[in-house]
């Protein structure tokens, strides 16, 4: 018997269970639970590959070229991918080559979300800290986020090359070859954690919004962590604390903020992006110019980059 599409969602993250058996073996969930995060995360991949694949088309459309959304339209191709492959793969237990690829894929997959996730925390830090060389560091960010997790899977496949793939699914076994998935993740959500909280810090720092009263720092740093969760994939730590029957409201958090990972890049980050939107302003006066290939001074332009990552909290 096959696992179900939520059981197939956790266990990209959770090697604490038996998955030799089904999730409800183990969590004892209520039928009605298992099919409701069932639908739940179908539903949330369907609308996340939508809006993401908005995402790319609208960057691409509007020529967004400045390092921070390039890093996004590299992340929203990763998701959509992995996603994809997720929904159309993962079960394909009956084809022993195709399962093992399907399960080779996933991991370099899954790891270079979660590499670009860990630059996007590392390029939004830096733009609050320091200016940079844009294209080396552009340049090294991306290595990070697709060329990390080549390494990683290369050294997987070379010491545990059978544990991709099981009877149950197509996707890494526990037998340790799950490590070289999970390892990874929970450092780069340990580190991401860190970077938010500094960067909360640094933002609160800041003049503009130190002048504010008590309750508009709150608003203004809750609003900032809303925004940045799924950029940096903090959500995922939902994941970890889903593992037995008694936390089944974080399975449907889990399985809410994660398959719709997707939709809350596209509106926080496209939909009420305010470079977007003056990108779309010029193109409807049938002036297609990025926002960020305007010409600037040297010092304008480290102003203007540090100004739009603060308009995200703001």
């Amino acid at each position: 018997m096959h696992l179900c599409m939520y059981d197939e969602l956790i266990l990209i993250l959770i090697p604490k269970r038996d998955f030799s058996q089904p999730l409800t073996s183990n969590f004892r969930l209520e039928e009605i639970h298992i099919a409701s995060l069932e639908i739940l995360t179908i539903i949330g991949c369907c609308i996340s590959i939508a809006a993401l694949s908005t995402t790319v088309t609208v960057l691409l459309w509007f020529r967004l070229r400045s390092e921070r959304y390039i890093l996004l339209l590299h992340l929203s191709v990763a998701v959509v991918v992995a996603q994809v492959v997720f929904l159309t793969g993962i079960d394909a237990v009956n084809m022993k080559i195709v399962c093992r690829l399907v399960a080779i894929l996933l991991h370099y997959l899954y790891l270079s979300v979660f590499t670009l996730m860990l630059a996007e925390g590392i390029h939004l830090f830096h733009k609050l800290h320091r200016a940079f060389d844009a294209d080396d560091s552009l340049n090294m960010l991306l290595f990070l986020g697709w060329g990390s997790p080549f390494v990683i899977v290369s050294l997987s496949l070379l010491s545990a090359g059978d544990g991709y793939s099981t009877q149950q699914h197509c996707w890494l076994s526990t037998d340790g070859a799950i490590w070289a998935f999970v390892g990874p993740a929970l450092t780069i959500i340990a580190i991401n954690m860190a970077i938010l909280i500094m960067i909360i810090r640094t933002f609160l720092g800041v003049t503009i919004v130190a002048r504010k009263t008590d309750m508009q720092k709150f608003k203004a740093s809750l609003k900032a962590t809303v925004v940045l969760l799924p950029l940096l994939g903090i959500t995922w730590m939902f994941g970890v604390v889903a593992v037995n029957e008694s936390t089944v409201v974080f399975q449907y958090i889990f399985a809410i903020l994660n398959s719709l990972q997707g939709l809350f890049i596209f509106l926080f980050h496209i939909v009420f992006n305010d470079d977007v939107r003056k990108a779309c302003s010029h193109y409807k006066r049938n002036q297609i110019t990025s926002v960020d290939s305007l010409p600037q001074s040297s010092a304008s332009k480290k102003l203007h980059k540090k100004a739009s990552i603060l308009d995200m909290f703001i």
